[in-house]
């Protein structure tokens, strides 16, 4: 996510920039030193199995919805939210248009994992987001964890 808008030739003419900004969704490009190419990495919420996942597509195929991951990064997740924080402060989980998703800074991400099976214990936690936003109760007796992070966007000018 640091490389989102990376262009280590700043007189080249490619426009590597932030291509989605949506609450789990979350798509930017970079321009890769080894070829001069834009590439387009994607993080997204997808079912695998039964179970939710976070994957990690690299150059996924427009038009495809979600993206096909090409690996999984995280699994048996609850729920993901990214949460962005523009260059005037304004902060929200979707950010739309393209002139709007350019003043992206950082990027808040917050992650509920959950255990693969349920315990006898029967849990009425919630579980608060980095935007506020509220998860849970879910009285399932399933373990869950939630790992909140900001990642600064370094090279969105």
């Amino acid at each position: 996510i640091m490389m989102a808008g990376y262009d280590g030739n700043p007189d080249d003419t490619n426009t590597a920039t932030i291509k989605k900004a949506k609450p789990t969704v979350f798509a930017f490009e970079y321009v890769d030193d080894a070829t001069g190419n834009v590439a387009l990495v994607t993080y997204d919420l997808y079912l695998s199995n039964g179970v939710m996942d976070i994957g990690r597509a690299f150059n996924p195929v427009e038009g495809t919805t979600p993206p096909p991951p090409q690996e999984a990064i995280a699994e048996n997740i609850q729920n993901l939210e990214f949460y962005y924080t523009l260059a005037d402060g304004t902060r929200a989980t979707t950010i739309t248009p393209q002139n709007k998703r350019d003043l992206i800074r950082s990027v808040g991400i917050s992650i509920l994992a959950r255990a693969d099976s349920a315990t006898s214990a029967i849990s009425n936690r919630t579980y608060t987001t980095l935007s506020g936003a509220v998860w849970g109760p879910y009285n399932d007796g399933v373990r869950r964890q939630i790992v909140t992070a900001t990642i600064d966007c370094r090279n969105m000018k």
